[in-house]
C-alpha cells in the first residue's frame, strides 16, 4: 500500500531516504502538478495520488516537495530571498551540512552538476 501524504504513520517519519528523486522525474511530477485543471476536489485527489506514487516509486521526500512547490509559485526575486535567508539561518543554527547518510549517492551523481552547467 502507498504511504499516504499527511498520514500520522510513524514509518513515514522514521524512514530515511538514501536515494533521491531524479531530476527528470521531478520535472515530470512538477509539470503534472502545475497542469491539474479539474475541480478542486479532483485536483486534491489527483495531486495526492501523484505524490504518493512518486514517494513509493521515485524516492520522493514529500516534505521537501511541499517546500519546492511553494517556492515554485514565487517570483524569482522572492524565491532567491527566501533561499538566501534559509541558508543564512541554517548556518546560524550550526546544522551539520556534511552527509549524515553515508549510503546515499553524492549529489553530483543525481544531476546537480548538470544543472550548474545548464545555467552557466
Amino acid at each position: 500500500m502507498a504511504k499516504q501524504v499527511g498520514d500520522d504513520d510513524t514509518d513515514l517519519r522514521d524512514s530515511r531516504s538514501i536515494i533521491g528523486i531524479t531530476k527528470g522525474r521531478l520535472k515530470q511530477l512538477m509539470a503534472k502538478l502545475r497542469s491539474n485543471s479539474a475541480s478542486a476536489k479532483e485536483i486534491g485527489e489527483d495531486r495526492r495520488e501523484l505524490i504518493n506514487i512518486a514517494v513509493d516509486k521515485d524516492h520522493l521526500h514529500p516534505g521537501a516537495l511541499s517546500v519546492i512547490v511553494r517556492l515554485d509559485k514565487q517570483e524569482a526575486v522572492k524565491r532567491n530571498e527566501w533561499l538566501y535567508h534559509f541558508d543564512l539561518m541554517r548556518g546560524h543554527m550550526g546544522w551539520d551540512e556534511s552527509d549524515l547518510l553515508p549510503d546515499r549517492e553524492p549529489l553530483h551523481s543525481v544531476g546537480v552538476e548538470e544543472a550548474a552547467q545548464a545555467s552557466a
